[in-house]
């Protein structure tokens, strides 16, 4: 039986939670991120089956997420932020966070650092796994971290640059916003060019031979499905040698929420690509 414990701790500015089974050494190490407005709490119920599994799980809270909380995001959010585009268009909102998405990478790789000193966690098995913007930073994460072997992204967006260009399209398009979006062009020039310098499908080569398993609801309005239906058409010859490695789940009548079924399927991606040591 295993002996499961639960502990918070704080690496330099990190809030992190793990659980692990007390008794076992060398577990390979799961990641969670969690979504926009969240923390760290929300990946507990993936968590617990991870363990059950043989895994050892770190979640941590994003920058300005819980007990990181900064009051700039809930202004922003509320409106009540110095804007430089139209609040209603959500845009200083989308680009701050994809800055969460690249410090979130940053703090996964110290705490690589960090459990390479923990005898109970294996860092050359590291898997990792999110919802929503920890999707996006999953995708990232998978796209430029070498030390990751394998990733499961949940109802995110891997397409930084063509997502940009299409939300800011959108809000151009608007009469009542037209004037401010062609006023903020010189902010979205150097937004827009921060998007293309971390997209991950800037990298494909990159991804393989590491497995990868995207998730996307099929009603999900928040995270279209069709970036990842892009980023897999486009990673299959890329996976032409290994093609059991790549895997795109669409889930029907779901949403922009992880269902019970999608924890499931994680759990079993990363049972067969990482609890084997590899050789």
């Amino acid at each position: 039986m295993r002996r499961v414990i639960l502990e918070t701790c704080q690496v330099g500015e990190i809030p992190v939670t793990t659980m692990a089974d007390q008794s076992t050494k060398g577990q390979p190490v799961v990641f969670y991120l969690h979504g926009l407005t969240s923390d760290k709490r929300d990946g507990l119920a993936l968590g617990y089956r991870l363990v059950e599994a043989g895994f050892f799980f770190v979640a941590l809270d994003a920058p300005m997420h819980g007990e990181r909380k900064d009051a700039r995001l809930n202004a922003l959010m509320e409106g009540e932020a110095d804007l430089v585009y139209p609040a209603d268009t959500g845009l200083d909102l989308f680009f701050l966070v994809h800055e969460i998405i690249v410090q979130l990478a940053q703090d996964v790789g110290t705490l690589i650092g960090h459990l390479s000193k923990d005898s109970r966690a294996d860092i050359g098995r590291i898997g990792v796994t999110g919802a929503s913007m920890g999707g996006y930073t999953s995708f990232n994460q998978a796209a430029h971290d070498p030390r990751v072997q394998a990733a499961v992204p949940m109802i995110g967006i891997p397409a930084f640059a063509d997502r940009c260009a299409d939300v800011v399209l959108e809000a151009s398009a608007y009469e009542k916003w037209a004037d401010a979006m062609v006023a903020a062009e010189p902010v979205t020039a150097r937004q827009s060019a921060f998007m293309a310098s971390i997209d991950p499908f800037d990298r494909l080569e990159e991804f393989f031979p590491n497995p990868l398993l995207m998730m996307c609801g099929d009603q999900d309005l928040a995270a279209p499905k069709k970036y990842s239906v892009d980023l897999y058409r486009k990673l299959k010859p890329v996976y032409a040698t290994r093609p059991e490695r790549l895997r795109l789940n669409i889930y029907d009548d779901a949403g922009h929420r992880v269902t019970s079924t999608m924890m499931d399927d994680a759990c079993d991606w990363f049972r067969r690509y990482l609890s084997l040591k590899r050789s």
